[in-house]
This record gives structure tokens, C-alpha cells and sequence, in this order.
């Protein structure tokens, strides 16, 4: 039996947490439930932070314009880094996606390389040879 909704809690992502008071056996206990926040809340609730961090990489890309401008070329490493970090922006232009994250992470990780101990110098422990 639901007697009633005394506490909301939201949390950092689209979920808020609303306590239950639940009747079990004689006893009265709280009870989390997850609701899912609507799209208003979520862009209020993270619009400011969400712009700050836009700012901070706009801000990082006209740096490296800058300074492409001015310098000698850029290394592979810094050429591959960059060609991420656009292939990233695009990733969160895609409207409607519900993974950009997932896709996000796949595109800063390396493949999985089934000899990494090898790579890495690392040899199997003696006692389990």
C-alpha cells in the first residue's frame, strides 16, 4: 500500500529517485523508486554545466588553430588526437542518438589485441606453467 511520496532526490543523470512509504507486515518502510526525469529537467538541470564544457572545447580548438597557424606542422600523434577530437564533435551532432555515448567511448579506446602481455612485457607467472 502506498501511503505516500515524502522525499525526491534527483540524481546526476535521467533518473530521480522518489521514496515510497510502504506498508509490509505491520511495519512501514521507504522505498526507492526510479523515474525517469522528463527532457525539461534534464536541460535545466544540466544546461550551464553542459554549455561550460562546450565553451572549454571550442575555446581548445581555436588554440590549436592557432597555433597550427603559427608553428611547424603537427605530429601523427597530435594529427590522430585531433582528427578524434572532430570525429567525437560529430558523434554528438547526431540528433536522436541514445548512444553517443557508448559510440563516444569506442572511439577513445583501442581494440582489444589478445597479445597485450606480450606488448607489454609481461610473462605469465611460473607457477601456473
Amino acid at each position: 500500500m502506498r501511503v505516500g511520496l515524502p522525499v525526491t532526490v534527483s540524481l546526476a543523470i535521467e533518473w530521480t529517485r522518489e521514496w515510497d512509504l510502504v506498508e509490509q507486515s505491520s511495519k512501514v518502510k521507504l522505498m526507492p523508486k526510479m523515474v525517469a526525469r522528463s527532457a525539461d529537467t534534464v536541460i535545466s538541470s544540466e544546461f550551464l554545466t553542459t554549455r561550460a564544457k562546450l565553451l572549454e572545447v571550442a575555446a581548445t580548438l581555436d588554440r590549436i588553430d592557432r597555433a597550427e597557424s603559427s608553428s611547424e606542422p603537427m605530429g601523427d600523434l597530435s594529427c590522430s588526437q585531433l582528427k578524434q577530437l572532430r570525429d567525437a564533435i560529430m558523434i554528438l551532432t547526431q540528433s536522436g542518438s541514445t548512444d553517443r555515448t557508448a559510440t563516444m567511448q569506442q572511439l577513445f579506446s583501442k581494440s582489444y589485441d589478445p597479445d597485450w602481455k606480450t606488448e607489454f612485457g609481461i610473462a605469465a607467472p611460473t607457477h601456473l606453467a
